[in-house]
């Protein structure tokens, strides 16, 4: 009877250690993700990012037509508490003008983006020809309260789109995180080669 309950016991501590495992590879894996494209800050976790059928992964290449919509997000939140959507192209294609922003949405009580304040409304993917593959980054930072829509600053954000301060913002509007985030690449959309034409 001891021995069966001793090995009832180690069959569990393995279960609990294997359990444990993908979580601790989950957050080394973001960390890999992101230290391999040179992307800081890290976030959290992995921000869930659609748009119509296809399914955002860090790193996905997707066609700036196919991403014209503004995405559908997921990430764990916590219920009460208010979150930014950053959407934002980092290598622009006149390099001291990035980062430009793609998106920008404040107050999100959870991962509506609908139900949230667009602070500068989704453009979508944009790259101009001939500057090869752009990246898109996409974060969520968690809000210290609501942020006042009114805010000039905030709203000259709808036309003044590059060189966004992202350091900057995050600290004015005190925000943290990112707590979730992802990024694809998009590139200028060549239809024919020279060969067709």
């Amino acid at each position: 009877m001891k021995l069966v309950l001793a090995c009832t016991a180690v069959v569990l501590l393995l279960s609990a250690v294997e359990l444990a495992r993908p979580m601790r590879r989950r957050k080394n894996s973001i960390a890999q993700i992101y230290r391999a494209a040179n992307i800081t800050p890290v976030p959290e976790q992995i921000l869930q990012v659609n748009f119509g059928g296809i399914k955002v992964t860090p790193g996905l290449e997707v066609a700036p037509e196919d991403a014209v919509d503004l995405p559908t997000i997921g990430f764990d939140f916590i219920p009460g508490c208010y979150y930014t959507f950053l959407a934002y192209n980092s290598n622009y294609s006149i390099s001291f003008l990035s980062p430009s922003i793609v998106g920008l949405y404040v107050n999100l009580n959870g991962d509506m983006l609908a139900d949230s304040s667009a602070i500068a409304t989704w453009l979508g993917p944009s790259p101009s020809p001939g500057t090869g593959i752009n990246r898109y980054i996409l974060n969520v930072y968690k809000q210290s309260g609501l942020i006042d829509t009114t805010d000039e600053q905030l709203l000259s954000y709808q036309i003044d789109r590059l060189r966004f301060p992202i350091d900057d913002f995050v600290a004015t509007y005190g925000l943290s995180g990112p707590v979730a985030g992802t990024f694809f690449l998009s590139q200028y959309p060549v239809f024919a080669s020279e060969d067709c034409l």
